[in-house]
């Protein structure tokens, strides 16, 4: 009976003990005998470790939902059963065994003396493990769509000139290693600024690193023009960190545009659909680096070609223009002194005549009026005179007195009368002058303003003339300096030939060759042909 010979707290110590291996035979015998048969269970893989014999050793748990471990245990697939669930395994999933995934398992319970409680993997079920890759693929993406950002990266306009580029990747990888050498080889690399944000592109470490790097990249975002992501080779199973949330969410939120070549033609990773743009391998990526500035190196030259005469045209249009905006302006201004200085010459004729006919209608008015009161007066006089004369004969000495006396009143009243007229005259003369010199003045400043203006208009009209001439000069010279930066035999300088097969179209993928075919080589001094006697594509 287990446990006999054991002695219980406070009786004396029994001398006939078991041995660990009696227990753990008893045990042993004990689950033999009450778990004979196969059990299918699902659980999730923490560890796993292959030996050089081929055996694969598990750590398996049970998870609960908040994380914490409900249940753990050893599992062993040893190698005959290897060879035959790993290959049809791989073939389904396309993924090797690896931390993080569920596995539907057929288990036989197992108890060794040496190593104790395991059980023995006999059949693994790989539809339910791509069953579950799927659904947790299928959850992520439905989880991007719902934040709105499937497809933000997208929306980032690549650059015409891709010269600054952050790379992701392991400065050991050999995806890295033929992404630079594409570079290198193409003759074209004092072109690129490129600069390694190290990370690993396998293992356990694979998102938490990508994303470190991401993180590094965005605090110099400025400095850089895309990001590529590169790993090329290596394990189906590294794949599955590029299916991780968190890290496509980075990919697709990133303020500049993400290239990745992380997988094989037939592999797509979720972080290859929320990327900008997708290559199937780094050297594909090197590639279309590389075309892009050889493309636009061809533009350059042709338009190189094309711009002395460009220049000459535009140069030519815009003097012509020039000369007619001249004229015309000397002809505005020439209309418009004569049609103001007629305008100006009649309005003092006015003001003169208006002046002149002002100052005779009040000169005539007073002296109408000066002779009708002399006239009257005059009048009035006679026929007093008249009437004293008379009266002196009839009236006595008395009487004589009276005439006198009114002789002289009316002598007097003639002064003051004509005084008053004097006075009178000497007003209306003022008012006339003043009117004269307040219109004249008015005149003068009006015509003195309007030909202060002409001078100016016309050293407006001349400085915007002169202004438009000197930009539309200056910047035709920063044309001709650009033409002479983007100026393609310094680039030949350094090797590079431009190529063009019998159809005049140039030549930069081995797809415009044949075998045999005629080239035409663009050299500093002249031209060469070419005939194509081999044709090596990249391996």
């Amino acid at each position: 009976m287990i446990g006999q010979g054991f002695a219980f707290a406070g009786e004396e110590r029994a001398t006939d003990a078991l041995r660990l291996r009696d227990l753990l035979g008893d045990v042993k015998a004990v689950l033999n005998g009450a778990f004979r048969q196969f059990y299918w269970i699902v659980a999730e893989v923490s560890e796993v470790s292959r030996s050089n014999a081929g055996h694969y050793y598990f750590d398996l748990i049970d998870p609960e939902p908040d994380g914490r471990t409900a249940a753990s245990v050893r599992a062993n697939l040893w190698a005959r059963n290897a060879a035959r669930i790993v290959p049809a395994f791989r073939e389904v999933t396309r993924q090797d065994f690896q931390k993080g995934m569920e596995l539907m398992m057929q288990v036989k319970v197992e108890m060794s003396l040496q190593y104790g409680f395991s059980l023995t993997i006999t059949d693994i079920n790989p539809e339910y493990t791509l069953g579950n890759i799927e659904r947790r693929r299928e959850a992520t993406i439905k989880r991007l769509q719902s934040d709105g950002v499937m497809d933000l990266n997208k929306q980032y306009p690549l650059p015409s000139l891709l010269l600054r580029v952050a790379v992701i990747s392991s400065e050991t990888a050999a995806g890295y290693g033929d992404f630079m050498t594409t570079i290198r080889q193409s003759g074209l690399g004092d072109f690129f600024s490129i600069k390694l944000f190290q990370a690993a592109m396998q293992g356990s470490n694979t998102t938490l690193t990508v994303n470190s790097a991401f993180a590094k990249i965005f605090y110099y975002r400025k400095d850089f023009d895309a990001v590529f992501i590169m790993r090329g080779g290596g394990s189906k199973q590294d794949l599955a960190a590029f299916d991780d949330y968190d890290l496509c969410s980075t990919i697709a939120n990133f303020p500049l545009p993400v290239l990745t070549a992380i997988g094989h033609e037939q592999d797509t990773s979720i972080a290859d659909m929320v990327a900008h743009t997708r290559l199937k391998t780094p050297t594909a990526l090197g590639e279309f680096l590389v075309g892009r500035l050889t493309d636009q190196l061809l533009r350059v030259h042709t338009v190189r070609e094309k711009l002395p005469k460009t220049l000459g045209e535009k140069l030519q249009s815009m003097s012509l223009r020039s000369s007619r905006l001249i004229t015309r302006t000397q002809g505005l201004l020439s209309t418009f002194e004569k049609e103001n200085g007629t305008k100006l010459h009649h309005l003092r004729q006015r003001t003169q005549l208006a002046l002149s006919g002002a100052y005779g209608k009040a000169v005539s008015k007073v002296s109408e009026t000066r002779l009708g009161l002399l006239s009257s007066l005059a009048h009035g006089m006679d026929r007093d005179r008249s009437r004293l004369v008379h009266l002196r004969d009839r009236v006595p000495s008395a009487v004589r007195k009276s005439y006198f006396e009114t002789r002289d009143r009316g002598a007097r009243l003639t002064t003051r009368l004509q005084r008053s007229l004097g006075e009178a005259e000497r007003l209306v003369n003022r008012m006339t002058a003043g009117l004269s010199a307040r219109l004249s003045g008015k005149i003068s400043v009006v015509i003195s303003t309007e030909v202060a203006r002409l001078p100016v208009l016309s050293h407006r009209l001349s400085g915007a003339v002169s202004v438009s001439r000197e930009r539309t000069l200056l910047h035709l010279s920063e044309l001709s300096h650009r033409a002479e930066l983007l100026d393609p035999s310094r680039i030949m300088a350094r090797g590079f030939v431009v190529a063009v097969n019998e159809k005049g179209e140039p030549v930069t993928r081995i797809s415009g060759l044949r075998k045999g075919g005629q080239l035409t080589l663009s050299l500093l001094d002249g031209k060469a042909i070419a005939e194509t006697k081999k044709i090596i594509p990249n391996t």
